[in-house]
C-alpha cells in the first residue's frame, strides 16, 4: 500500500505546477517563440526539403524579431546564429524562386551581421552568384526566344506585304537584340533597313499615284471648260498642268486648242466690230 501524500506536500506540488504553467505563458516565453520558429525552419524544414514550410516559419520569426544576430542562446547551453534572410534565400533558391532568393541574400548582407561569420558569408555569396547566374541565363534565353519570335513575325508580315506591321515587329526584335550578340543585332538592322526602303518606295508610289489621279481630274476639268465654250478658263487649267508636267501631250494639245478658240473668238468679235463701224 503506497504512502499517502501529506496535505502540505500536495499543496506544494500544486503550487509548483501553477508556477510552471505561469512561466510558460509569460512574456519571456512568448518572446522566445521566434527561436523555435527559426530552429524549426533551419533544423527540420530545410533539412527535410520542406521549403514552403521553412519560408512560412522564417517569416513568422521575422515578424517577432526582424533583425539578424549572432550567438543567440537556447536552453542556456546551445548557441546559434539568427540569420533569417540568409535562410529564406536558401529556401527560395531551392524552390526556383531566384529573384526572391537574391532579394533575401541582399537583405541579409544589409543587416551587417553575417559578414562576421566568414564561412556562412562565403556560402551566401556563392548562393547569390548561383541565383544571379541562373537569372541571367534565363533572361538571355527569354530574350533570344522573344527575338526569334518577333523576327519570324516580321518576316511573315513582310511576305504578306504588311510593311508597317513588319516594321513594328522588327522594332520589338531590335529592342531584344540590344542585349544579345552582334550577329542578332546585324540581322535585325538589315531587316529594318530593307523594310524601311520598301516603306519609302510604297510612300513614293502612293504620292505618284495621287498626283496622277489629280492630273486626270485637272485634265478632265480643263476639257469640260473647253467643251463648255470657256477656252480662256480652259487655257488657265492647261497652263497649270504644264507647270508641273511640261511634257504632258494632252495638256499641250488642249492648250493649243484653247488658244485657237480664243483667237477665233477674238477675230470674230473684231470682225463684228468692224462691220458695226462700217469698215
Amino acid at each position: 500500500m503506497s504512502a499517502s501524500i501529506p496535505p502540505n506536500m500536495r499543496r506544494a506540488i500544486h503550487f509548483s505546477i501553477l508556477i510552471g504553467l505561469t512561466a510558460l505563458s509569460s512574456p519571456a516565453a512568448a518572446s522566445d517563440e521566434w527561436k523555435k520558429l527559426y530552429r524549426d525552419a533551419t533544423d527540420r524544414d530545410i533539412k527535410n526539403g520542406r521549403f514552403e514550410e521553412a519560408i512560412k516559419h522564417l517569416n513568422q520569426a521575422l515578424a517577432l524579431k526582424p533583425g539578424s544576430s549572432l550567438d543567440e542562446v537556447e536552453y542556456s547551453t546551445e548557441y546559434f546564429d539568427y540569420l533569417p534572410y540568409y535562410q529564406l534565400g536558401r529556401a527560395y533558391l531551392r524552390l526556383g524562386r531566384r529573384a526572391d532568393a537574391i532579394a533575401s541574400f541582399i537583405a541579409e548582407e544589409r543587416q551587417g551581421v553575417i559578414q562576421r561569420k566568414v564561412p556562412v558569408y562565403d556560402s551566401l555569396k556563392s548562393l547569390r552568384k548561383e541565383a544571379e547566374d541562373r537569372e541571367n541565363q534565363e533572361a538571355a534565353r527569354n530574350l533570344r526566344r522573344d527575338f526569334d519570335k518577333f523576327m519570324a513575325e516580321a518576316a511573315d508580315f513582310d511576305a504578306k506585304d504588311r510593311i508597317e506591321e513588319a516594321i513594328a515587329r522588327a522594332s520589338e526584335a531590335r529592342a531584344r537584340a540590344a542585349n544579345l550578340d552582334p550577329v542578332a543585332q546585324s540581322r535585325v538592322t538589315t531587316l529594318l533597313e530593307g523594310l524601311r526602303q520598301k516603306q519609302a518606295a510604297r510612300e513614293n508610289e502612293g504620292q505618284l499615284q495621287r498626283r496622277r489621279e489629280q492630273l486626270q481630274r485637272d485634265l478632265a476639268e480643263a476639257r469640260r471648260l473647253l467643251g463648255a465654250g470657256q477656252p480662256t478658263e480652259a487655257k488657265v487649267r492647261f497652263d497649270a498642268i504644264l507647270k508641273t508636267d511640261p511634257g504632258n501631250s494632252e495638256a499641250v494639245d488642249g492648250r493649243r486648242e484653247a488658244q485657237d478658240r480664243i483667237l477665233a473668238t477674238t477675230t470674230r468679235e473684231n470682225r463684228l466690230k468692224d462691220l458695226s463701224a462700217g469698215k
